[in-house]
């Protein structure tokens, strides 16, 4: 269980709503929402009851409350002491898109805090051109996804202009994500005739430019949905088989019960490659060295993984 869920759960009872709670946390009310779900599933019983007015604690939300709020201010307390006795903590600032952000940086996080316990990693998400300028400005840490052909060179030249320098990691190309239970699943590959047959959801403010610029154009002309979250993307097409996206290969790597719904499906003569990347500045204090050592490492080993499917 983490302990975040709780918090949402708790600022939800005390807003009396999940939008004020998602505000205040400064998070979208789908994650608030999906952590809700998630505490409300690892329990076995509902917390919140919902109505048009906003939201109220059930009667074993109340108890789980009143635990949870406590529980939240000693945790709050204990991070206050850490803050002021531990002095050799060092804060390392990682950027990475969403896709990493679900399932690489958790292996990254947990490798490093092994090795080294006083080093913490402060994370930024976004979308990936996000991510890339916000690393380049800040010279910190980052790793981005699906790096493809048409911004490959056009990055080099940032990224050498800013003193700053990457590694390719494992392949991450993009690739049309299925609900199993769709007839195409059952083929080796598709063609523009199936993309057809399909309705497209994507966000164009995050997803990559030539996903919906190159592709979108053989989907479905109708019903094209825009989803903000990739979650609940994911989740609607585990729910809606005539619903597809285009996303990297490795979103389905990412934690959630509904990606065991879904499949991803290559283009027939129409390839999306992409790498992952991995940022970083040239000139690195002795903490962002250990940190870049190893995610480089990570990144080696998924490579090496990879070359021997």
């Amino acid at each position: 269980m983490q302990l975040h869920y709780l918090e949402y759960f708790v600022q939800a009872v005390e807003c009396r709503s999940l939008n004020r709670a998602a505000r205040k946390l400064d998070v979208s009310p789908q994650a608030l929402c999906a952590g809700v779900a998630a505490l409300e599933k690892k329990l076995g019983y509902p917390l919140l009851e919902r109505s048009p007015s906003g939201v109220r604690p059930t009667k074993n939300g109340e108890i789980v409350f009143k635990d949870a709020y406590e529980l939240g201010e000693m945790f709050h307390k204990w991070r206050s002491l850490s803050r002021n006795q531990t002095k050799d903590t060092i804060m390392v600032k990682l950027g990475a898109s969403t896709t990493l952000m679900r399932w690489l940086v958790p292996q990254i996080i947990l490798q490093i805090q092994q090795k080294y316990p006083h080093i913490y990693l402060e994370l930024f998400e976004s979308f990936v051109e996000h991510v890339f300028h916000t690393v380049i400005d800040q010279h910190m840490l980052g790793l981005i996804t699906c790096v493809n052909e048409r911004v490959e060179s056009t990055y080099r030249v940032r990224l050498a202009q800013n003193n700053m320098s990457y590694m390719e990691g494992p392949e991450d190309g993009c690739v049309v994500i299925l609900n199993r239970s769709h007839a195409f699943a059952e083929l080796p590959i598709l063609t523009f005739r199936e993309l057809a047959e399909l309705r497209l959801a994507f966000n164009p403010k995050r997803d990559q430019y030539f996903v919906y610029r190159d592709i979108c154009k053989y989907f479905s002309p109708s019903g094209i949905i825009h989803i903000p979250e990739q979650e609940n993307l994911l989740r609607l097409i585990s729910m809606d088989a005539s619903i597809a996206a285009v996303l990297p290969r490795s979103v389905l790597r990412s934690p959630g019960g509904w990606t065991q719904r879904l499949c991803a499906k290559d283009v027939e003569d129409f390839p999306m490659p992409g790498r992952i990347w991995f940022i970083y500045p040239k000139n690195m204090h002795s903490t962002e060295k250990i940190v870049q050592k190893g995610i480089a490492n990570l990144l080696t080993h998924l490579k090496a993984e990879e070359s021997e499917q």
